[in-house]
């Protein structure tokens, strides 16, 4: 599996030096969701008895006009080279390639409740002030925080959730 991420880290850092676009980002990820989601497609693309051409057909007509011809072509480039196996972990490395080769930060913002897109938007802004960098924002729902916010910036961690809170009282409280 090392060696998976090795060679998928190399093919989407190749790709970047291409195309370092956002769009590409999602296509890569709606290849990753596809593959995930339609196991027929996945075991076709990797069933060594398929040929390379029926392969190269099969990705013509799944993502032939859903994504680029830079991505499409680095699907192609994984089957000729029968590196089919690492195709789904190609959005992730592209994904922080694509972050470090535009000086972007990646966020995870935990909350405990659904927040709106302006206070995102505001974390966010503040974020950027505080890292003197840009900021990307990923958002997920935490109900064991209880109340508050987590966030995580660089294995750098903001914890204003109640949870926390809790915590360090009962440590408190126990010295």
């Amino acid at each position: 599996m090392a060696k998976n991420n090795l060679v998928a880290k190399k093919y989407a850092e190749a790709l970047v030096a291409l195309d370092a676009s956002e769009s590409t980002l999602q296509e890569l990820k709606l290849v990753t969701n596809s593959l995930l989601e339609n196991l027929g497609l996945k075991s076709s693309l990797e069933n060594p008895s398929v040929t390379k051409e029926t392969k190269f057909k099969i990705l013509d007509e799944v993502f032939g006009s859903k994504v680029a011809k830079n991505t499409l072509n680095l699907l192609k480039l994984c089957i000729s080279k029968r590196r089919t196996n690492i195709i789904g972990l190609l959005a992730k490395h592209y994904e922080a390639a694509y972050l470090r080769i535009n000086n972007i930060e990646l966020a995870k913002l935990e909350t405990s409740l659904d927040i709106s897109n302006q206070e995102i938007e505001d974390i966010r802004t503040q974020l950027e002030k505080v890292f003197n960098t840009g900021i990307k924002i990923e958002t997920k729902n935490n109900p064991e925080l209880l109340a508050g916010i987590k966030i995580n910036v660089n294995n750098k961690v903001i914890d204003y959730s109640l949870k926390s809170k809790i915590k360090r009282l009962n440590q408190s409280l126990k010295s």
